[in-house]
């Protein structure tokens, strides 16, 4: 039976050309139920079992596209066919309404479809990374249980060490150790009958003093008595320890030996603070000469004398009412300035450094100590001060200066724990690069004047020429005689 429609306004075949044109560009005839993951089911217990992930997926897959163009029938014998026809009528009539709705729907059907495919690639494969990291765990659980009996083995080792070294020292006797005790007694009465005839000495010495003329041989005399003085107050301390601690060797050779200057001279046999005091001068010249630094620390309440030696700079600004913590790595140095109640640590400068907490301190300074470090440690020394400092606190340090040729013949290779000099310009580079600003360079400590070439004065020479002459000359007296320490200055 052929249902034919006769209207003038509405045209069949061109909406149905139109439709077919509309499918074809959203490409609704694509089959995506042919797409197929890779599925194996998870026998773990831990792990994570997709099958009903992905059995949900396979019914979105097949089920996504809906045809409007779907089959009809009729159960009735007679009516059927009329029935059957009608309703394709109906159908083919309301095309240009119900197929743009159907077609709408099945591009948004297919474009979810995608996306849950996609979103199951993807949670499949979190899974199959998640199962390799459990894997890896797993692995290094293993091994951490490894190192775990290997720690349980060393520990039964240093305890069988531990015994051993125990039953070593009950095996000394009581007559070794009276022996012991023996030698220390005698030692100390030596040394306290040594005391005796220095200060019989020092006396005599103050004496004759009195009608000596002030000058070399009275600061030459003064300096040894000092030196003298400070080696008998470490003899001392160290037999205390001795003493209190009830042994003998493991105390009494430190009294030769044990000068830590830095990391790198842990191995000089190097007497540092009888050098210091021999060749540094008095406390009271060095405090005098530091007291530029004052104005560059007359807003702080807490700074850091890192490599602080006797402590000069420290009780300089405990006398400015400047609360102030010195590092120094030097058992004497340490020694002296507990006995002066300073609060000192016995660390490694860097090692201190990173101790502290970042933006806590009010200022920072090195007094003749960047010179003993190796460029790479310097580097780091500024970078760590510039962490630690407060903002507009100052890093300061002071050295030899190199562009006065006349330190290597007067006093930097006098110093055997020296490394290398530090150039100023240099230094300026160092503290602008890290982030300092208004560094600042300032020269100190000249020469004996007498010791600089004196301008000529010829009036029969010709004049430009004595100028030039003049001129070359103080370059040269600068040069070679200039000013003999420095110091940098920078600002957080």
């Amino acid at each position: 039976m052929n249902i034919e429609v006769n209207d003038e306004e509405i045209n069949v075949q061109e909406i149905i050309a139109k439709m077919k044109a509309e499918l074809g560009k959203h490409n609704i005839n694509e089959d995506l139920s042919s797409v197929t993951f890779e599925y194996y089911e998870r026998t773990d217990a831990s792990s994570i079992d997709l099958k009903e992930l992905y059995s949900k997926v396979d019914i979105v897959n097949r089920s996504w596209h809906s045809n409007p163009e779907f089959s009809i029938t009729s159960h009735r014998k007679v009516l059927g066919p009329f029935i059957v026809n009608a309703k394709k009528l109906v159908r083919k009539m309301m095309r240009w309404y119900v197929n743009p709705y159907a077609t709408s729907q099945n591009e948004f059907n297919g474009n979810v479809t995608r996306t849950m495919n996609e979103m199951f690639t993807q949670f499949k494969n979190t899974v199959d990374q998640f199962q390799v990291i459990n894997k890896q765990l797993d692995e290094a659980k293993a091994n951490l249980s490894k190192k775990d009996e290997q720690i349980e083995m060393l520990q039964k080792q240093y305890k069988k060490v531990a015994d051993k070294y125990e039953a070593l020292n009950k095996s000394l006797n009581e007559a070794e150790y009276a022996e012991l005790n023996k030698k220390v007694f005698y030692l100390e009465q030596y040394v306290h009958s040594i005391e005796g005839a220095f200060n019989t000495k020092h006396e005599i010495i103050d004496t004759k003093l009195e009608g000596i003329n002030a000058g070399a041989e009275i600061t030459t005399i003064k300096n040894n008595t000092r030196v003298m003085v400070e080696r008998l107050r470490r003899i001392e301390r160290k037999l205390k320890v001795i003493s209190n601690s009830g042994g003998y060797e493991d105390h009494f050779t430190p009294i030769l030996t044990d000068h830590n200057i830095s990391k790198e001279n842990q191995g000089l046999d190097f007497d540092y603070f009888l050098f210091e005091e021999y060749y540094r001068g008095s406390r009271e010249e060095i405090i005098d000469r530091q007291k530029q630094y004052l104005p560059y620390f007359s807003e702080a309440k807490n700074v850091l004398d890192l490599g602080c030696g006797r402590g000069e700079f420290t009780e300089l600004m405990l006398q400015a009412g400047i609360n102030v913590v010195s590092v120094d790595l030097d058992d004497d140095m340490v020694d002296y300035c507990k006995d002066r109640g300073f609060n000192i640590q016995k660390m490694n400068l860097l090692d201190y450094l990173q101790t502290i907490e970042d933006n806590s301190v009010d200022g920072i300074f090195l007094g003749q100590v960047i010179e003993h470090m190796k460029a790479e440690d310097l580097i780091l020394m500024v970078k760590l001060a510039y962490r630690k400092l407060k903002p507009n606190a100052w890093l300061i340090a002071e050295t030899p200066n190199p562009r006065s040729l006349s330190i290597f013949a007067q006093s930097f290779y006098l110093d055997l724990t020296h490394n290398k000099p530090v150039h100023p310009f240099t230094a300026k580079f160092i503290w602008e690069t890290e982030g300092f600003r208004d560094v600042e360079v300032q020269y100190f400590s000249p020469n004996n004047p007498i010791v600089q070439l004196p301008p000529l004065e010829i009036t029969s020479m010709d004049q430009d020429v004595l100028n030039k002459f003049n001129t070359g000359l103080q370059h040269w007296n600068e040069t070679v005689f200039g000013n003999q320490d420095y110091f940098v200055a920078g600002k957080k």
